[in-house]
């Protein structure tokens, strides 16, 4: 199990951010701009968004590796100015891409774990 969670963002101001980091061992959440607080009703909902953001992350990585692992054949694929290729994976490349999505759903079986009351 996790010991600790994190996720950081921009916030769409100027160089702003905002995220934090939950100690879930000892019931703690660092903000973004270093403030330490005990985990409590009234910060339960910003443990519950950084639960969140980690579990969508995974999601969208999952989605992802699980993408290449079927791809059989060359796709070109428009972007600004040009193209971009995507090969399909070498069988080495298969065995690094089928544990990586095994540590990434090991991962997310883990935050679904996590019971923040």
């Amino acid at each position: 199990m996790k010991n600790e969670i994190e996720w950081f963002e921009e916030n769409g101001v100027q160089g702003g951010q905002r995220g934090l980091k939950v100690d879930l061992v000892n019931k703690k959440i660092t903000k973004w701009n270093g403030v330490v607080e005990d985990i409590s009703k009234t910060n339960i909902m910003e443990v519950r968004w950084c639960i969140d953001m980690n579990i969508k992350s995974l999601i969208e990585k999952i989605d992802h590796t699980t993408y290449k692992l079927k791809q059989t054949k060359t796709e070109r694929i428009k972007i600004e100015g040009g193209y971009r290729i995507s090969e399909p994976l070498t069988e080495t490349q298969k065995i690094k891409y089928k544990g990586k999505l095994d540590l990434l759903t090991e991962e997310l079986d883990e935050l679904f774990l996590i019971d923040v009351k």
